[in-house]
């Protein structure tokens, strides 16, 4: 499996065309304040894409997106307001890739993600697009997942960018009239889950049922911390319902409240996410586990090191090919390499050897509750 993008989409692939063509303006003017078919602008604009040599300047969706890089077996999603126009452009971008890429492309169309009306937007509109982006990133724990908020409203990006550092993913952009790609690598944000945590049944009970009187969620908490909550909740009218930032971190404490976890090495998760056929990922996930198992990690010591070879310790379990190089910081398996087989594992060692001082980034990896 490929890399899934998220990119949000504008309209500058109507907007470059219209600085050079005065036709189109007239075209897209017709189309925006009256009833202009849709097939014709995309027609026009097609023809534009074809004779156009270099794509970049077409939009900045795919000027962002060619410099991040698209391949065959990547997932994209356009992420599109609540306008005919920015749909449109979605559509045409959606197709674009795929005719050229051969990558699977989606439209994800979030209801009243508007750019006129900001109630709207807050209590609704990031509200669907936080839940429409986790419930994908939910189905796809193990795949390399990119916030790419180069086009579109920007009052989506500071969203997308909380969002992609709770959850540990790249976000890459570029600005406007420049060239160069900006990218944030995966910056892990900590946040102190004990207002949740303290005042969990209220904050299910507001998830669930979607607002809250004000006096109802606020029962037995003492004014003077009333103000800690303001970040997390939208208060109208004599209820509170969860802000954008508050459905994310909830979301994200339910998540992994409660779930056992290791960390694994940059390298060891990019050899993870290489592995497309689920079968053996669901083999190695197994591994990984039962590290987590201080038994089994005591039973299935593979060998000791000379140190100057390696100073981890290595897992294997018996009938299987696959070594885990790993150490401890408390009872948390700190795993640097994943090795396949005999012959990896006798490269590795002979080139360089294993040690922990190499392996500095690393990330939570979750498993899933057993059934």
């Amino acid at each position: 499996m490929g890399k899934i993008i998220f990119s949000t989409v504008g309209t500058s692939i109507f907007t470059n065309i219209m600085k050079e063509d005065k036709n189109f303006q007239e075209l897209y003017r017709s189309y925006t304040q009256n009833d202009e078919k849709e097939e014709k602008i995309k027609s026009y604009v097609w023809s534009i894409i074809k004779s156009q040599q270099d794509k970049d300047k077409i939009s900045a969706e795919i000027k962002s997106l060619n410099k991040i890089g698209v391949a065959d077996d990547d997932i994209l999603y356009f992420i599109v307001t609540d306008t005919k126009e920015s749909r449109l452009a979605g559509d045409i971008l959606s197709e674009y890739f795929e005719v050229t890429f051969n990558a699977t492309s989606k439209v994800l169309s979030i209801t009243n993600l508007v750019v006129n009306d900001s109630v709207k937007f807050e209590r609704e509109g990031i509200k669907n697009l936080i839940e429409k982006i986790l419930e994908i990133i939910e189905q796809n724990p193990y795949a390399e997942i990119i916030f790419n908020p180069t086009g579109g409203y920007k009052g989506v990006v500071p969203y997308l960018t909380i969002l992609g550092m709770l959850y540990n993913k790249k976000i890459a952009y570029i600005f406007e009239n420049t060239d160069n790609l900006i990218e944030l690598p995966p910056i892990p944000l900590e946040f102190n889950y004990d207002l949740i945590k303290e005042n969990e049944e209220r904050f299910e009970r507001l998830f669930k049922e979607g607002a809250l009187k004000e006096e109802e969620f606020f029962q037995g908490i003492d004014f003077a911390i009333r103000g800690d909550f303001n970040s997390l909740l939208i208060h109208d009218g004599g209820y509170v319902t969860l802000s954008g930032i508050g459905l994310m971190l909830y979301r994200k404490y339910r998540a992994v409240n409660d779930k056992e976890f290791i960390y694994l090495s940059k390298q060891a998760m990019k050899f993870l996410n290489r592995i497309s056929d689920r079968t053996d990922r669901e083999k190695i996930l197994s591994l990984l586990k039962k590290l987590l198992k201080e038994d089994i990690r005591n039973n299935y010591i593979h060998t000791n090191f000379d140190p100057s070879i390696s100073d981890c310790k290595v897992f294997k379990m018996p009938a299987t090919s696959e070594r885990i190089f790993y150490y401890l910081k408390g009872e948390i398996p700190w795993v640097c390499e994943i090795v396949p087989d005999h012959d990896e594992y006798m490269r590795e060692l002979g080139n360089k050897g294993i040690f922990k001082s190499n392996y500095t980034c690393f990330e939570k990896l979750y498993f899933e509750d057993d059934d």
